[in-house]
């Protein structure tokens, strides 16, 4: 079983290793905006983690997530990072947050 995570920040990486730990095969998307590289040294040595570094608006990102390997779940937590952008543009934050569940969801119906 490999499971799909967008984020690995706080909550995301908490996630990662405890799938990692129940012996999951883990595919990560991580931008590195605001998470320290030192999480991935981390997970990475707790079991099977394929890191894709990119953003999850970029297609070829998803894409190359998509086909490291047969997807049987998704977990999507990437966010914007900063509060400060949502407090002075709270409509754009709003629509940019649903706005990147679409290019993740093609894939998950190819993953069926």
């Amino acid at each position: 079983m490999a499971t799909l995570v967008t984020g690995l920040g706080y909550i995301g990486s908490a996630l990662v290793q405890r799938l990692l730990s129940m012996g999951q095969t883990v595919i990560a998307v991580e931008n590195f905006f605001s998470t320290p590289r030192t999480v991935v040294e981390t997970l990475g040595s707790v079991g099977d983690l394929r890191l894709i570094e990119g953003s999850i608006d970029d297609v070829k990102t998803l894409e190359r997530a998509f086909g490291a390997a047969t997807i049987d779940a998704v977990y999507h937590l990437a966010a914007q990072a900063s509060t400060s952008p949502c407090r002075t543009r709270p409509t754009r934050s709003m629509l940019r947050a649903s706005q990147v569940i679409e290019p993740i969801v093609p894939g998950m119906n190819r993953n069926r």
